[in-house]
């Protein structure tokens, strides 16, 4: 990270932003929908995630800042987490037979997570149906 901040302490807050979205989110998500993570692991993670907007907005560890990143059309890493696992779960279901078995394993899973976020198959609306989830956690 500090490599990054030298080489564009000018750029604008967002510019940064999405430079952190593009390049050190993908590093944290990279096949996680594939992994039952415990508790520990997904707050650790989450810490990191945290961390990138508390360096960007100039906020102090105490701090929370979850309805900037609500503001900004971002996730908690918890949520970023459940919409991974929920598309992952989902798309094992329909790949193939083999990976079936490993859908029925973790139905209960996926079935948690519609209950909490909403029924639907759609990649697309699974995202928005958990940043909906977000956004109501501020109402």
């Amino acid at each position: 990270m500090k490599i990054y901040y030298s080489h564009c302490s000018t750029a604008g807050v967002f510019v940064k932003l999405s430079l952190v979205k593009a390049y050190c989110l993908p590093v944290l998500i990279y096949c996680i929908g594939a992994l039952n993570l415990p508790v520990t692991k997904i707050k650790d993670l989450g810490v990191c995630w945290n961390d990138c907007f508390r360096k960007l907005f100039g906020y102090k560890r105490y701090e929370s800042f979850k309805e900037v990143q609500y503001l900004c059309g971002e996730l908690s890493f918890d949520l970023i987490y459940e919409l991974q696992r929920w598309k992952f779960l989902s798309a094992a279901h329909k790949l193939c037979d083999r990976l079936s078995c490993l859908y029925n394993l973790h139905s209960h899973t996926v079935n948690e997570l519609k209950l909490k976020f909403g029924d639907t198959d759609s990649i697309g609306r699974m995202k928005q149906l958990v940043h909906n989830y977000f956004g109501r956690l501020f109402e």
